[in-house]
């Protein structure tokens, strides 16, 4: 609202208007009680008619008014007048940093001590456990007599947003999905730090952040990151580097190291405290000496995005008001390579496939609810704003397009399904128990992988018979056919020969090509990774970290000249799936890993509230195990910077972790003996399968106690410690359980069925076997009897990788949207359980589609919890990329 001179609130006149912005208007009025001026920072309408938001502002400025430092802007007090409430503040004569900084840049020794109070007041406020929210130079203030004062501390927390419909990115209040669910305001876009852009809570470091962002601009008269409007504003601050040379020649290489300390976009990496920025202003040596050219300045080490030039970029970032997606992009003529970043639905993440349509205009994608953990699909138009959900495809992933681009298959429920874009009811084709991709090709036949460890499959678009097109070549030891792509011609594809998981020592697989008439293969490149082919006349493929591409004649099935890099940093699954989609017309899709799978370890009740963090930010892929006491967890952990997985042991009593597995190759599917003195695991140095044994305390070597030709999981050890429940691949019937008998080395199936059978726990006493299968087209929970193979579904709905607690009277397992499940179960000879009921839902790191390793386990008296739960992923944003074959021409 608007007041005009001479309106009263209280005992305060309004003289005049001094200011407006995302906060409130603000006028200079007088204090008739005591005799001086003020500053009335009047609330928006929206804000003051809410008496909820009303009542938690108040709180806020009790706290905030406790702050007394001379460089910090004061408040007063709360004055109410009707429907008006208002801020009572300090004013404070003399223009903004922001009016200094218009008139060009600032000259160091005016730079300095602005900067110096300035972290003054930062450091007051974050002792007192203050965080300003959206520090920017329109918030400071310098009087005549140089001295500084900070304003709105905190306030940024205390208001709710007042949506204007500004679009002005270096004033208006920018809001992340959090924001919209907590109704605050967290900062100003082009100061915002990478964190509150990504709607992650923050911290002090926010704060630090913003002070490196106007401490450059103070310098160079510019913004450090620029854009017309919000949202490409905000992709500068999430992807792109500050002009570092437009610092001025003879700015102290102190002063360009403080700058970058401030900047960096990991906020463990960033400057840990204002403090120490403090101290080193306050030190006229530190701010002096060789020019800042002479100091190399620190870019971030973004692979390939930072050594390619990027410019003419129009981002489309979903970090704005509840991560909408926004409007599409342009590319300059100056710069053959241009990007984009993308973002998933609101409240989703980026699940399993997308891919362009052949024409490169729209895309198709798995998008994962945040709250529910569901997958379905949606359509993405890349030149509107908006995706739309395709109907009906609940538990949807690895789309792919029909030729014409009018339908769209996938993967859902132990099926292969299609659906066109009109919202018709998506139809089942054929039964795809275990899906390793597929493609649809002239003729409408589909080729696909549709089961554990076989060959590439073929059936009709409209359903039918599946015919085997592909066999396994047992001689070269390979495991499965997987990911098939079809070449233009339609009579020829590409796909995958593997020999063993990706990182295996001795994995010699390769990307082949089929000519789909003969049967005959042609191998192009060692790698063990989803082909993707450009008609430019590109094969691409993941190998050590990134991209890569090479050119291939689709007539002649050949490769030829040098593989060069397009895109570092990808994202790649455990089933060798790169997270990339490429068109016709050159454009590419690919999802950066962004520590998507890192994962929190904690304990937790039977509320789902956690009692106890275990380790955060961890690379989980093994699963969990719990020794039988309840005291020791043992992981399967990929540790920073290296390359496979190892067992880690932690202690839950005393707070210490370390890994106890150090054998070349991944260990993973760990299991503890009765008397919890050993841990059994699975190693993959000989391409997976091979079991070993160590002693839980580090003690020893390791000893091999088994192997299998296709590959032993190990799941379960007996009571008695003489037999393992491992899991095993048999080409006739899946995947199976067996009992491993480990001094005979003697096998002997326990679940064999046509099906997939994942996944064994053996109840307390050794009698029962619960496990998962997908015999109804979709993973349930059974259990069986080891005496007289009796069997009883436990699940309804879906399940899968159950536990028991140790006395065997509960039974847990994992239920669709992410619920940890338990039934009942009864004491007596014959099994006797309850309906199975919902304890709680977490947002569990698994596979989802195989569920080879649990990412829970129950402590003995089943009152808490191990968990697994992955890290928030609101960072997930898509990278769009047009020309990236131009690179190719000039030999990179």
């Amino acid at each position: 609202m608007s007041l005009t001179p001479g309106t009263r609130l209280g005992s305060y006149e309004i003289l005049e208007p001094i200011g407006a912005g995302g906060m409130g208007e603000v006028y200079r009025a007088r204090d008739a009680k005591l005799n001086r001026d003020v500053a009335l920072k009047i609330l928006p309408e929206t804000f003051a008619t809410d008496p909820d938001r009303l009542a938690r502002f108040r709180r806020e400025a009790q706290v905030l008014a406790s702050l007394n430092h001379p460089n910090i802007g004061h408040i007063y007090g709360f004055e109410d007048s009707g429907t008006t409430h208002a801020l009572v503040l300090e004013l404070i004569e003399g223009p903004t940093l922001a009016d200094r900084i218009t008139a060009g840049p600032m000259p160091l020794a005016d730079a300095l001590p602005i900067a110096r109070q300035i972290a003054e007041a930062l450091e007051a406020a974050h002792e007192q456990g203050t965080i300003h929210r959206d520090l920017k130079p329109a918030n400071v203030k310098v009087r005549d007599d140089g001295t500084v004062k900070v304003l709105d501390f905190g306030l940024a927390k205390a208001l709710d947003p007042a949506t204007s419909g500004r679009s002005d990115a270096m004033n208006s209040p920018t809001l992340t999905a959090r924001a919209t669910q907590m109704g605050l305001i967290i900062g100003t876009a082009a100061y915002m730090s990478p964190e509150q852009a990504k709607g992650k809570a923050v911290d002090r470091r926010a704060d630090i952040w913003a002070f490196g962002v106007v401490l450059y601009e103070m310098l160079t008269g510019r913004r450090a990151f620029e854009g017309e409007d919000i949202s490409t504003t905000l992709a500068a601050v999430l992807m792109r580097e500050p002009d570092w040379t437009a610092l001025p020649a003879n700015t102290p290489p102190a002063f360009v190291t403080l700058i970058q300390r401030c900047l960096e976009r990991d906020p463990k990496q960033r400057l840990r405290d204002i403090g120490e920025a403090r101290l080193l202003l306050s030190n006229p040596q530190t701010m002096s000496g060789r020019p800042a050219e002479a100091a190399a300045p620190v870019i971030d080490s973004g692979g390939s995005r930072t050594a390619w030039a990027v410019a003419g970029v129009a981002a489309i970032v979903a970090a704005v008001v509840g991560a909408l997606w926004l409007t599409g992009f342009s590319k300059s003529p100056a710069s053959p390579r241009v990007e984009a970043l993308l973002a998933p639905p609101p409240g989703s993440t980026i699940g399993a496939g997308f891919a362009l349509s052949p024409d490169g205009q729209r895309l198709v994608l798995t998008a994962v609810n945040q709250e529910t953990g569901v997958s379905s699909l949606w359509i993405r138009e890349l030149a509107s704003s908006m995706p739309t959900a395709l109907a009906q495809t609940d538990g949807g992933s690895l789309p792919f397009w029909s030729p014409d681009g009018a339908q769209v298959a996938f993967f859902a429920d132990g099926k292969l399904k299609k659906t066109d874009l009109q919202g018709s009811p998506p139809q089942v084709i054929c039964e795809a128990p275990s899906s390793r991709g597929g493609a649809w090709g002239p003729g409408n036949r589909i080729v696909f992988s549709g089961s554990f460890r076989t060959g590439l499959d073929v059936v009709d678009a409209g359903g039918g018979a599946i015919t085997s097109l592909t066999t396994l070549d047992q001689k070269r030891g390979e495991k499965s056919h997987r990911w098939p792509v079809f070449l233009p011609d339609g009579e020829h594809l590409l796909f995958v020969a593997q020999t063993g998981e990706a990182g295996a020592k001795d994995d010699s697989s390769t990307v082949e090509a089929l000519t789909i008439s003969t049967g005959v293969r042609t191998r192009l490149v060692t790698a063990n990774s989803s082909p993707l082919y450009s008609d430019a006349g590109f094969l691409l493929f993941w190998r050590e970290g990134a991209l890569r591409a090479q050119a291939f004649d689709a007539k002649n099935l050949t490769v030829s000249g040098t593989v060069f890099p397009v895109a570092a940093g990808l994202m790649f699954d455990s089933n060798e799936l790169v997270y990339a989609s490429v068109s016709a017309n050159g454009t590419l899709v690919y999802l950066p890993d962004g520590g998507t799978s890192r994962s929190t370890l904690m304990v937790a009740d039977r509320k789902g509230i956690a009692v106890q963090t275990i380790a955060e930010s961890v690379l989980v892929e093994g699963g969990l195990a719990l020794s039988h006491d309840g005291t020791r967890l043992a992981a399967s952990i990929t540790a920073p910077g290296a390359r496979s997985q190892d067992v880690w042991i932690y202690d839950l009593t005393r707070g210490t972790s370390g890994p106890l597995t150090f054998e070349e190759g991944s260990d993973m599917y760990q299991v503890w003996s009765a008397d919890d003195a050993d841990v059994a695991y699975t190693n993959d140095r000989k391409n997976d399968g091979v079991i070993y044994r160590r002693s839980a305390d580090g003690r020893g070597q390791a000893q091999e106690i088994g192997n299998h030709p296709s590959g032993f999981l190990s799941f379960d050890w007996s009571r008695d410690r003489a037999w393992l429940v491992v899991g095993a691949v048999n080409g006739q019937t899946g995947f199976d359980l067996l009992r491993f008998d480990i001094k005979e080395q003697k096998l002997t199936p326990l679940v064999q069925t046509p099906f997939n059978d994942l996944t064994g726990s053996l109840s307390p006493d050794n009698r029962l076997l619960a496990y998962s299968s997908d015999q109804t087209g979709r993973r349930e929970v059974y259990v069986t009897s080891l005496s007289d193979s009796s069997r009883w579904q436990v699940s309804t709905q879906g399940g899968a990788m159950p536990s028991w607690r140790r006395d065997g009277r509960e039974l847990y397992f994992i239920g669709p949207q992410n619920r940890l499940m338990v039934v009942n179960v009864e004491a007596g000879a014959t099994f006797r359980h309850s309906t199975a009921r919902e304890l709680f839902r977490a947002i569990f790191n698994w596979a989802g589609t195989e569920d080879f390793a649990r990412p829970y386990a129950p402590m003995p008296d089943g009152q808490r919890f191990a968990l697994n739960v992955l890290n928030e992923r609101n960072a997930q944003l898509l990278t769009l990329v047009t020309n990236w074959t131009t690179e190719a021409a000039t030999g990179r």
